[in-house]
């Protein structure tokens, strides 16, 4: 690209690049547009959302639900740690049965 000074540079009369071959390259990298709506246009479609009040029954659900998920957290827990007591215990069984050995050895 020639460095023309920004006084001299005039696009109708100096162009710096190919106008057709930028339009085409643009249109070929970019994929097409999609219609936007505009602000009110979105607002009217979304509505107004107003209060929602809730039911002594949607409630006791939601409990429920919260209540569930955490015993499965603390069962998981009891469990996980459950497991790693009886590796625990297994190992020091061996130690233990590996120290008499060495004890009856010598």
């Amino acid at each position: 690209m020639i460095c023309i000074p920004k006084a001299l540079r005039l696009n109708h009369i100096i162009p710096t690049h190919s106008t057709k071959q930028l339009a085409t390259s643009k249109a070929a990298d970019m994929p097409p547009i999609k219609p936007t709506l505009s602000r009110e246009a979105k607002n009217a479609t979304r509505g107004k959302k107003g209060k929602s009040f809730t039911t002594k029954n949607s409630m006791l659900d939601i409990l429920d639900q919260v209540n569930q998920a955490e015993e499965a957290r603390v069962n998981k827990k009891l469990e996980r740690q459950h497991t790693i007591k009886k590796l625990v215990d297994e190992r020091e069984v061996r130690t233990a049965e590996k120290k008499k050995k060495k004890t009856s050895r010598l």
